[in-house]
């Protein structure tokens, strides 16, 4: 079976096999994606940013909570009671009849509030609201890692179909080479040798062209994962928005926007959204070392309450206010411990954001040497395959005129196919990288 019949079984098969899931797409999903559609669908529908928003919403119930501490308790409770004796008292063997009530009902209303624990429920609220923010800078970061796996995926697919496309247009035009040559046996004029050797570079073709259809598939099966879309959804990639070709004007427009690491250094430490997080968990660790203090302190509190109660005779009721202080000279040194926990907690979180910014502005260092390496790589590409072109041209034109051997010829369009191969391989190398270093620098 010739490859396009393959291809047109392998399409069949993929038809019949989605026919059914494709009737039920995934609604908001479109068939054909660019780049920017992608990351707009990631993070829309990414497991993990989903994740991100339900701790954000965790972190403002602790607010709630803690907020709670400054407004008063309230406790209401009633009650019902049915004696099962009759009360009777026995003196000296004398029986003394009781007075025990048949029925009992009876009311409580309580409220209290603290007034002063030492600054503790202060420094808490603080705390919760330092978390919070931190939370949500967690969130913000999730979101900038997303986007940027969208990106990278959908480059990677992206890539592997273009690198189909460069060999099928070669096995095109193998084959096309390949009729010249029969035509050139049966005029006479030509080497049976010249065709072998053509067959078995048309089969060489063929089987890539396997090779590269198998890798473009799990490149977009992928990149489906990462955006939480169903593998039998039909998903086709649109190159729009991402250029085929890279001129030296915007690569001499990124050079001068990344020449300066000292400076682009600061720019992610003020930018990057762990970092921010990380100093909120610093503040929030401190206000957390206030709040353990607040044992040394004496506490104050304020209660109000109300009871009643009625049997069938009477009924009685009482109200009372009340301040109570209290303060323990010595608890065990329980709170001591909770100020030094606290206290190793603020120190572990300020070691934390001094390891990150030495990891980010690592990684930065490196994102910038590999778009500088991505630069020469994709100049060296660009001249590889004009170079490579001619290289091709020439020795088809030496074989014509019967100067030059076939294998000179098959050897300069080889290395054109790799040269047009690199040339892909380096633009989305560029592009990658040039995505890596605006991540890194926490540009969204």
């Amino acid at each position: 079976m010739t490859l396009p019949q393959r291809l047109q079984a392998l399409r069949c098969a993929l038809l019949l096999a989605t026919a059914i899931p494709l009737a039920a797409q995934t609604p908001g999903i479109p068939t054909t994606v660019t780049i920017d559609q992608a990351v707009q669908i990631a993070l829309e529908r990414n497991i993990g940013i989903e994740r991100a928003r339900l701790s954000v919403e965790s972190a403002g119930a602790r607010i709630t909570s803690a907020f709670g501490s400054f407004l008063p308790t309230v406790n209401l409770s009633a009650g019902y009671a049915k004696p099962l004796t009759s009360g009777d008292v026995v003196i000296q063997g004398t029986k003394i009849p009781g007075n025990q009530p048949d029925n009992i009902l009876s009311a409580n209303a309580s409220t209290s509030v603290v007034l002063f624990n030492g600054f503790a429920n202060s420094a808490n609220y603080s705390a919760a609201q330092s978390s919070y923010n931190a939370t949500l800078e967690n969130l913000n970061k999730t979101r900038a890692d997303v986007a940027f796996q969208a990106r990278s995926t959908f480059l990677n697919a992206l890539r592997a179909e273009q690198i189909m496309d460069v060999r099928k247009n070669d096995l095109e035009v193998a084959r096309e080479q390949l009729a010249r040559l029969k035509g050139l046996v049966e005029g006479g004029v030509g080497l049976m040798t010249s065709v072998y050797s053509q067959e078995a570079e048309v089969a060489n073709g063929e089987l890539a062209i396997e090779q590269s259809i198998t890798d473009a598939t799990i490149a977009r099966n992928t990149l489906k994962q990462l955006l939480n879309v169903s593998p039998l959804n039909d998903l086709q990639l649109s190159s729009q928005g991402v250029a085929a070709t890279i001129d030296t004007n915007e690569i001499a427009r990124n050079r001068a926007l990344f020449r300066s690491f000292g400076q682009l250094a600061g720019e992610q430490i003020e930018q990057r959204r762990e970092v921010q997080a990380a100093k909120l968990n610093i503040e929030a660790a401190r206000f957390s070392v206030a709040a353990s203090k607040g044992g040394y302190y004496p506490s104050l509190s304020a209660s109000l309450g109300y009871s009643w109660q009625k049997v069938p005779d009477y009924s009685s009721d009482n109200a009372d206010f009340s301040l109570n202080l209290s303060y323990s000279p010595f608890d065990g040194f329980r709170t001591s411990e909770s100020v030094q926990l606290a206290e190793a907690q603020l120190k572990q979180s300020e070691l934390d954001l001094q390891q990150l910014q030495v990891q980010l502005n690592a990684e930065l260092q490196q994102a910038i040497a590999r778009l500088d390496g991505a630069e020469r790589q994709l100049l060296a590409a660009n001249k590889s395959v004009q170079a490579s072109r001619q290289s091709r041209i020439a020795a088809d034109e030496r074989y014509k005129v019967g100067v030059g051997n076939y294998s000179d010829y098959l050897l300069a369009n080889a290395q054109y196919l790799n040269a047009q191969i690199n040339q892909v391989n380096a633009v989305f190398n560029y592009r990658l990288a040039l995505y890596e270093v605006q991540y890194q620098l926490g540009q969204e």
